[in-house]
């Protein structure tokens, strides 16, 4: 890795020159060197972490995303949101990013199995109402 001071001089040298094809050419030499020893990229992945009760176990759970766009998903908005909320996305502009969770986990390490809740779907005073009642009641 260049060093900062390393970087800071040779910014100094790009600020005094006059030549403006100068100035280019060590703005070039200078990102060249920078990114020749950068690190590779890589994606980032939304994703969901839990502790097992049973052995205290971190575990992770990768999401899902789907991108919808308004104008070119508004069936699925509409359906997800509702009509009036659709119009709102649209006067707002970009994406929409939907991210699944899963309604079940099991730890890796133990294979204890666990009901979840996420923050961001409501949920009944019930713990078996809503979104996740999937008709399997494991404690009866």
């Amino acid at each position: 890795m260049i060093p900062y001071d390393e970087i800071m001089a040779k910014a100094y040298v790009i600020q005094e020159a006059t030549n403006t094809k100068q100035k280019i050419k060590l703005v070039d030499q200078l990102m060249s060197e920078i990114l020749d020893e950068a690190p590779p990229i890589v994606e980032l992945h939304p994703a969901f972490v839990w502790d097992c009760e049973n052995c205290g176990k971190e575990n992770f759970c990768r999401s899902i995303a789907t991108y919808l766009q308004p104008g070119k998903d508004d069936v699925q908005l509409e359906k997800m949101y509702g009509a009036d909320a659709l119009e709102e996305i649209k006067r707002a502009g970009g994406f929409i990013t939907c991210k699944s969770y899963p309604f079940r986990v099991t730890c890796t390490d133990c294979t204890s199995s666990y009901r979840t809740v996420s923050s961001a779907v409501p949920v009944g005073e019930d713990e078996n109402d809503g979104p996740l009642d999937d008709g399997n009641d494991e404690s009866t």
